[in-house]
């Protein structure tokens, strides 16, 4: 396991007008975050939404990160409920 260096953000989780998971929206905030240098992400963590999510929602979550990350972002995905 490497050592985390740098910023890490913690991204709010989208949801859309139906309280649904806004996947989509996982993919632009990736590529924000890679493209303004941000070195890792905090998922489902301090902003609170993880918690509010089934089982489910929050391992599909972490698998789009996963995907939209691409391995450019180190990922820390909050398991905790």
């Amino acid at each position: 396991m490497e050592k985390l260096t740098g910023l890490i953000a913690a991204p709010h989780t989208p949801f859309d007008h139906n309280n649904k998971v806004n996947f989509a929206a996982i993919d632009d905030i990736a590529a924000l975050l890679i493209e303004q240098g941000v070195k890792g992400a905090y998922v489902c963590g301090t902003t609170g939404e993880g918690i509010h999510c089934s089982v489910e929602e929050r391992k599909a979550i972490a698998e789009r990160w996963v995907k939209a990350s691409d391995g450019k972002l180190n990922l820390i995905i909050h398991t905790g409920h």
